[in-house]
């Protein structure tokens, strides 16, 4: 019989080895499930949770992706601590541009919130995407940041279209999807005619929601209501596997790939209930479709509380509520459109509360 003497100290050491593979294991393994719970957390929408859970989790700093969550759940808490947060980011993380963008962004919201400190906050939003394109000039992502900044800050506050369109010219280089968008928009700050390229993304892009929402937003602006109606109707109809495929090759393959593509499919998911909200909000526009639209609002109805993402980026059911209520009036159902209405809790906003009044009006 063959023997094997392991001496003590041989053995002590194997041991020891194995603990420290074994520990560094449970590490990684625990690290990809707060990860994981975080981003569940934040597609369902729960900031507060998100932001426990990263804090109670010092080690998430490391990754750049949960930053990115705990800064983006912290907007819709305390912007103060969202810039407090963002600049820690960005000065432990300073070569990672999305980081840049979201604090740029971050910089946007607190622009929002002061009339007083809007221009300085829009220079540090300036500041932080052109840093985001030096870091990443070949990332359209970036390159549409600042040149979003262009097209929607007031010249004061560095706005400037040219700058816009020559930067969009830089994005049609890198990605053509990306450039079409950008064109639409240079084209539409500058009052231009940009029916043809709405029609050029329906057919080079008809199983992307992105794009397909973005055509059919526009053609809601320049009050081409059947056609938009048209689009949304298409993004309805979409069936998970092409939600789920659209980012298949746009997420950088690395060990967040499976929580972003999990982030990207919540997100077009929630484009697509939208769609239904914004097919019945186009049919009161345009008094047509009607018996659709009604089918459609109270889908959205049912749905919306199951998805659960982002719900400040979803219209309340109250707002739904008081579609569906205006849809049963120009359906001639006075009883139903009644007793939907009295089941709304207003809202204390000036549109909510001027709609709210004018449906009250007409059910008397």
């Amino acid at each position: 019989m063959l023997r094997i003497n392991l001496s003590k100290s041989y053995l002590v050491s194997y041991l020891s080895t194995l603990f420290l593979l074994c520990t560094a294991f449970q590490i990684v393994a625990s690290e990809e499930s707060l990860i994981e719970n975080l981003t569940d957390l934040y597609i369902a929408g729960e900031n507060e949770k998100v932001v426990a859970l990263f804090d109670q989790n010092p080690e998430l700093k490391q990754n750049t992706f949960a930053y990115r969550l705990y800064i983006n759940s912290l907007i819709g808490i305390d912007t103060d601590a969202a810039e407090n947060a963002s600049e820690e980011a960005v000065n432990l993380h300073h070569s990672v541009h999305k980081l840049f963008l979201t604090s740029a962004s971050v910089m946007g919201a607190q622009a929002s919130k002061s009339v007083f400190k809007a221009l300085g906050y829009a220079k540090k939003a300036k500041q932080k995407l052109q840093t985001a394109v030096a870091l990443a000039p070949n990332e359209a992502s970036a390159q549409f940041g600042l040149m979003s900044f262009y097209l929607q800050a007031p010249s004061i506050a560095g706005g400037d279209v040219d700058e816009a369109e020559a930067i969009a010219a830089k994005i049609n280089q890198l990605d053509a999807e990306a450039g079409l968008l950008a064109s639409i928009q240079v084209k539409a700050a500058r009052e231009e005619d940009y029916k043809a390229d709405l029609d050029a993304v329906i057919e080079a892009y008809p199983d992307s929601v992105r794009m397909l929402n973005f055509a059919a937003s526009r053609y809601a602006r320049i009050e081409d209501y059947e056609r938009a109606q048209s689009v949304y109707s298409t993004i309805m109809s979409m069936p998970e596997i092409l939600l789920q495929s659209e980012h298949n090759n746009k997420v950088d393959k690395d060990e967040n790939a499976p929580y972003e593509l999990a982030l990207s499919l919540a997100q077009n998911k929630t484009v697509q209930l939208r769609a239904y909200y914004q097919f019945a909000k186009l049919s009161l526009d345009s008094n047509k479709q009607i018996a659709e639209a009604i089918k459609a609002i109270q889908f959205y109805l049912d749905e919306s509380e199951k998805t659960g993402y982002a719900k400040g980026n979803l219209p309340s059911e109250d707002w739904a509520k008081l579609r569906l209520s205006a849809l049963y009036l120009a359906d001639n159902q006075q009883s139903r459109a009644q007793e939907i209405f009295n089941s709304i809790q207003k809202e204390d906003t000036k549109r909510f509360k001027s709609e709210y009044k004018t449906i009250a009006k007409q059910l008397k």
